[in-house]
């Protein structure tokens, strides 16, 4: 479980990202290459099914990263 101050991210079949407030959000693999990115409104719930990884969350306030499993 990764959280900043207005988003969540955890692995669950994947990535579950939950926003906090409006925010622009992008998720890159460790390789730096673009996975997806998208506007995620305040309470939303964005569920990705990307591989298993390492990869980089940019949020709007910070970066974290999160590495799937499975």
């Amino acid at each position: 479980l990764v959280k900043d101050r207005s988003l969540i991210a955890y692995e669950q079949e994947g990535l579950v990202l939950c926003a906090y407030t409006k925010q622009q959000i992008a998720v890159y693999g460790v390789d730096g290459i673009l996975v997806w990115k998208g506007e995620m409104k305040e309470g939303e719930q964005q569920h990705l099914s990307i591989p298993v990884g390492v990869y980089i969350i940019q949020g709007e306030q910070e970066a974290v990263k999160i590495v799937i499993r499975k």
